[in-house]
């Protein structure tokens, strides 16, 4: 298991489309998105209120031209059956905190739409999200609307 070291992101837009395509789907399941210098994180949020401020998903940035690394910490994808027994492409910490561990798969910024078809199907392995811990995203993506349409 390798520690990853994240590095700043600065105007990589890129990466800023991926962690706003990704966005909307860990909303509607109550994970609140915090940015970080090197990466966004998704907490647990109301949907564990004990473990609010933990860490759940993470998207990291590596550098330019550099694939991002998108994951769901270990522990918590261990809950489910469907999630843990995966073979995971790979499985990494994120310094200094090398002591929670995350499963994963590579980003490359052209594969957006890649990304968010993985997201939503890791997604569909946890329980139905309710209304009440939805947060509200405002969307701009026709590619999030064509998906709710899919789902009419």
């Amino acid at each position: 298991m390798a520690a990853k070291q994240t590095r700043p992101i600065g105007g990589d837009k890129s990466f800023f489309t991926v962690r706003d395509a990704l966005n909307p789907l860990l909303a509607r399941h109550g994970f609140p998105l915090v940015q970080y210098k090197g990466s966004t994180s998704w907490l647990a949020g109301t949907s564990e209120p004990g473990r609010a401020a933990e860490t759940y998903f993470k998207l990291t940035y590596h550098g330019p031209n550099r694939p991002y690394l998108f994951a769901i910490r270990k522990d918590f994808a261990s809950q489910f059956k469907k999630l843990h027994d995966l073979k995971w492409p790979v499985e990494f910490s994120v310094m200094p905190s090398t002591d929670i561990l995350f499963l994963g798969f590579e980003v490359r910024s052209n594969e957006v739409e890649v990304a968010v078809q993985r997201v939503e199907k890791l997604l569909k392995a946890l329980p139905e999200p309710t209304p009440e811990v939805a947060i509200p995203v405002h969307i701009d993506s026709h590619g999030d609307f064509d998906r709710q349409l899919e789902n009419l």
